[in-house]
């Protein structure tokens, strides 16, 4: 015991006569937890730099990584492989053009007028001498037409736009068998009916539309309201027609590539009417294509005209690589189009047809170009990028339901686009 405490005094006194050392000891533990608290700092800034390296990197990136996905989407989509594994699948359109909602303030107005029981009818005769489009858009007129007088609009026939394969002489409005909510409602009684309905035409003169149009709705949205209120409701045949040529239309499967761009090209009679559109070239619209295209993917361009020369000029012109998809108008009527002669003798409504070749043609095809430009019509909607001429009432069809139909039905992150080479309005 006596050793202990002699050693223990001695240890004591040692640290007394040293005190650097002891000094010493304690800072070198502070470097050591200083060092290590440096360290693991490091550590974290270090991990934290790789972190918000791979984040710069992912975004810098992510357009390339976009554009690698849908290109191996669009390369699987048209694969010989899915061909075989979707050849028994019937190809589909994106949308229910027999049943879409009704979203837009001026087609709700349509829909409400038309629906209104308690108002008689009127009537609205079809010219037959004009194109598919501009009796359409005659249609919307005449609907505001007839409500500044207080009356619904019932179109009467002939119409040469029908097809009898397809519609019945069961429909009492002419257009009713194309666009099935144009018609009034079962749910109204037949006491609506007048022994003598008032004509409406296409004119605003003589009414006090200005009411309704443009007081209440620009022209532009009522046109675009009256054609989504139309096309919500579109026949069945038209859509099984439009299905019927996918096929043909996107060889061999129907399927229809995810870059689509719709390119309409209108000459013919309107170059009488419109002059200035002989100075878009077809390098103009070759041009359009290219700013709404996507550089990374292969371009597919489906090319609506009825214009056996600005198709084959476009062809020519366009690059090699792009994949250019025709008119159904053009290839399935394409026998009986270039047969046509234009005598009076060939045609029921002789006086006024010279004006336009196409209402001509379906003269003579009774009504079958009538189907086939409507299903024409939906195959240009599953696009999402448009080259448009908007003076043609054709062009401004596919332009109205680009704005309400597509823009409303193709998804969360879709977004359309369009360049109107000639915006024009009616």
């Amino acid at each position: 015991d006596l050793d202990n405490d002699d050693t223990k005094m001695m240890n004591s006194q040692h640290r007394r006569r040293n005190p650097s050392k002891r000094l010493y000891a304690k800072q070198t533990n502070r470097d050591q937890n200083t060092n290590f608290k440096a360290k693991r700092r490091n550590r974290k800034i270090y991990f934290f730099s790789l972190i918000l390296a791979a984040l710069l990197i992912l975004l810098l990136v992510r357009n390339r990584i976009l554009v690698w996905i849908e290109d191996s989407s669009y390369r699987i989509s048209s694969s010989s492989s899915l061909s075989l594994l979707t050849s028994h699948i019937k190809p589909r359109l994106r949308f229910d053009w027999t049943n879409l909602p009704i979203q837009s303030e001026a087609a709700i107005f349509f829909r409400q007028h038309q629906n209104n029981c308690t108002l008689p009818l009127a009537q609205i005769p079809f010219r037959n001498r004009f194109g598919l489009g501009s009796d359409l858009h005659v249609w919307t007129q005449a609907v505001c037409n007839a409500a500044s007088l207080g009356y619904r609009v019932e179109a009467t026939d002939p119409w040469i736009w029908l097809d009898p394969t397809v519609c019945s002489s069961n429909y009492t409005d002419a257009i009713g068998c194309y666009f099935a909510k144009a018609t009034a409602p079962a749910s109204c009684s037949s006491s609506s009916r007048i022994d003598q309905p008032p004509i409406v035409w296409k004119a605003r003169q003589g009414y006090n539309c200005e009411e309704i149009m443009p007081k209440k709705y620009n022209v532009s949205d009522f046109r675009a309201g009256g054609i989504e209120f139309l096309f919500s409701s579109v026949s069945p045949a038209i859509v099984e027609e439009a299905e019927r040529l996918l096929p043909k239309v996107f060889p061999p499967d129907g399927i229809v590539p995810p870059n689509l761009i719709t390119v309409q090209i209108r000459r013919g009679d309107k170059l009488v009417e419109d002059k200035s559109l002989k100075k878009l070239s077809i390098q103009t619209f070759i041009d359009s294509v290219r700013k709404l295209a996507n550089p990374h993917l292969p371009i597919h361009v489906f090319l609506a005209t009825e214009d056996k020369g600005a198709m084959e000029e476009f062809q020519q012109n366009a690059p090699s690589d792009w994949t250019i998809h025709l008119d159904p108008y053009h290839t399935e009527l394409k026998a009986l189009k270039d047969s046509i002669v234009t005598s009076d003798q060939n045609f029921s409504h002789s006086k006024g047809n010279n004006y336009n070749e196409n209402p001509r043609l379906s003269v003579a095809t009774k009504g079958k170009s009538g189907l086939i430009s409507l299903a024409s019509m939906l195959i240009s909607m599953e696009a999402n990028s448009y080259v448009l001429t908007t003076t043609s009432n054709w062009s401004r069809l596919m332009n109205e339901l680009r704005k309400t139909i597509v823009e409303d039905n193709c998804g969360v992150d879709c977004r359309t686009r369009v360049i109107d080479l000639k915006p024009g309005e009616w």
